[in-house]
Formats: C-alpha cells, structure tokens, sequence
C-alpha cells in the first residue's frame, strides 16, 4: 500500500508467521518492483532479510545490518522522509 508522501515519518511491523524453511525479507519498493523478489533486489527496493541480517539497497549484495530472524520474530521497518533514511528493528 503507498506510504503517503506527505507523512514525515512511516512506520510498520510484520510478524514472521513461517518457519525458517522459507527466506523473509521485509522492506519498501516503488509500485514498479517486482514482488517476486525479495526486497532489496531490485533498484529502487530496500530490504533487511532475516536468513542473513544484511540489509540491501538496489543490488543483490547485501551489507551487515542485525541479527537474524525467524518464525515468532516481529521486524519493524521505518522510512524517516525528512532524513531520507530506512531503518529496521527485531523484536521491539
């Protein structure tokens, strides 16, 4: 769903439903991404995945970001328009 751009700051939380035989990405895309990858991937995506911890900005080589996650984890992700920054957060 757009993020409205007039809200300075977006916020939004997903819990992990699926266990761990499955890779999770969590993150934002323009309407022109593909969903059939995960996010990150593709330019203009953004992404933390939970196999790996690394966060991915437009490539498929991701940077170290946090720990890993899983089935029964709660991911946070939140875009700060003002400073032009994504942030995520596990589990609080």
């Amino acid at each position: 769903r757009p993020i409205p751009s007039n809200c300075g700051v977006y916020y939004f939380e997903i819990e992990v439903i699926k266990g761990s035989e499955s890779c999770v990405g969590v993150g934002l895309c323009t309407e022109q991404v593909s969903l059939e990858r995960l996010p990150g991937w593709e330019q203009h995506s953004y992404g933390y995945h939970g196999d790996d911890g690394k966060s991915f900005e437009g490539s498929g080589t991701g940077v170290p970001y946090g720990p890993t996650y899983a089935k029964g984890d709660v991911v946070g992700c939140c875009l700060d328009q003002v400073d032009r920054t994504i942030s995520y957060y596990l589990n609080g």
